[in-house]
């Protein structure tokens, strides 16, 4: 009876390393981002897959995910959507449908190997299908700072794209932080030829230790300027700095959060305070918000 009694054991501590290890990489669908067009007569929607696996040995209770690649879904209100342009590699983080220019912009990320995020910004023709890169940067995931109090906060977002209200533009937000200050430049870009309209503009947030390197808030307003502040705008506001292609920026005081969200005509809200909300299979649902919609007074 050993042997059998042997083939029990091993057969036991083969299943509870199942249980233990996962059964590798499960792969799955979301449908995620979904935005009113700056007319709010369509809508865009990403459709992101992803892997992930629960390996208690290696993660403790924690489910890790790895992003592979996603696509754009758009179509008008009420009707099903339809994929534009080529599949992307990575995650999609932003989404921004301008109709009326013809034209999606996506902001995503890859996590490299070395543990650093490549930020990429593109922009999806609607018409043609035709995505066109506007820019690619690589940023430490996390700064550690303060290593003698075991503090460290997470690098802002490597790069945003956000279109000016009518898609005339798009803005390109690209941060550099380390552990001396956040570098922000700001640039400004033909929403068709993706040409640069004005030179490139720039911020600089020295480091501090009760704030970390800064996660800047951004939002176009309905005069054509360009709004940049910091975080600590909704705790201790350091101020809001204007910026206008080719002319020199300004800053602003007594701005009020409203004018931060939504960043510009493209959101989840609607002008008539509708919001849309993804569902299962790609399908989405609106729901009365009374909430936030784009434009405020200064």
């Amino acid at each position: 009876m050993r042997p059998h009694h042997t083939a029990g054991k091993l057969a036991l501590l083969t299943l509870a390393m199942a249980y233990l290890t996962g059964c590798g990489w499960e792969p799955r669908t979301d449908w995620v981002t979904p935005v009113f067009s700056d007319d709010d007569q369509g809508l865009a929607m990403v459709e992101q897959h992803l892997e992930t696996q629960r390996n208690v040995i290696v993660h403790g209770s924690r489910t890790v995910t790895r992003y592979l690649e996603f696509q754009v879904h758009v179509g008008a209100v009420s009707e099903a959507l339809s994929p534009v342009g080529a599949v992307l590699t990575g995650q999609a983080q932003g989404l921004y449908y301008m109709r009326d220019a013809g034209y999606v912009v996506t902001t995503r990320t890859q996590t490299g190997r070395d543990g650093r995020s490549t930020w990429y910004i593109d922009r999806v023709d609607t018409r043609t299908g035709a995505v066109l890169p506007i820019v690619a940067n690589t940023v430490f995931p996390e700064l550690d700072c303060d290593p003698d109090d075991g503090s460290a906060f997470g690098t802002p977002q490597g790069a945003v794209g956000i279109p000016s209200p009518q898609g005339a533009l798009i803005a390109v937000v690209i941060n550099n932080a380390d552990c001396e200050g956040t570098e922000t430049v700001v640039r400004f870009l033909d929403g068709q030829t993706l040409e640069p309209v004005g030179s490139d503009q720039r911020l600089y947030q020295e480091y501090d230790p009760m704030q970390g390197p800064g996660h800047p808030n951004l939002a176009w307003l309905p005069d054509g300027r360009f709004i940049v502040a910091d975080d600590a705008l909704f705790f201790d506001a350091r101020g809001v700095t204007a910026f206008t292609p080719g002319v020199d920026s300004e800053p602003l005081d007594l701005v009020s959060r409203d004018c931060f969200y939504p960043a510009t005509t493209s959101s989840d809200i609607s002008a008539e305070g509708v919001r849309v909300e993804s569902a299962r299979e790609g399908d989405y649902a609106f729901r009365p918000d009374q909430g936030a919609a784009f434009g405020c007074d200064l």
